[in-house]
């Protein structure tokens, strides 16, 4: 069942502020490193498809005291996203649904897309298929606001 991707709040039953071991109880212990996510991890739990970024971590891992404070889906994770499945979008689509919702963007030329206002950053392919996404805790305030294009 796909988990709802909640800008600034959370993901499913995860919200932002979530210590490690909250999202164990959700998402299992038994972390599964795939080569999307790229290296140095020791701030992360990874799952198939999601990585969850903590604030504070040692060479092990999170500390259990720290704080969920970002989440990253890859384009085979089940999500949705403003009601849509994350593989039923593509940048084009993106770009619709956040000016329908009066939502300002900074696009840029590696063809990404920001909403700042929700602590969103959408990755593409060069096709313009969607890659991932990673929801933010907080709004990326050091961003100009405003629909580029």
């Amino acid at each position: 069942m796909p988990r709802e991707l909640r800008p600034l709040e959370g993901i499913g039953a995860v919200r932002f502020g979530a210590t490690p071991n909250e999202v164990r109880k959700e998402f299992g212990f038994n972390l599964v490193w795939e080569e999307w996510m790229g290296g140095n991890l020791n701030d992360s739990l990874y799952y198939p498809g999601v990585v969850f970024g903590f604030d504070d971590h040692d060479s092990h891992g999170p500390l259990e005291s720290a704080s969920l404070g970002s989440v990253r889906v890859n384009s085979k994770f089940p999500a949705l996203l403003f009601e849509l499945p994350l593989e039923s979008l593509d940048r084009e689509r993106v770009l619709a649904v956040l000016a329908a919702r009066s939502i300002g963007t900074k696009a840029y030329p590696n063809l990404s897309i920001e909403a700042p206002s929700l602590g969103l950053h959408f990755g593409f392919c060069s096709d313009g298929s969607f890659e991932e996404l990673v929801v933010a805790s907080r709004p990326n305030t050091s961003l100009e606001r405003g629909r580029e294009g």
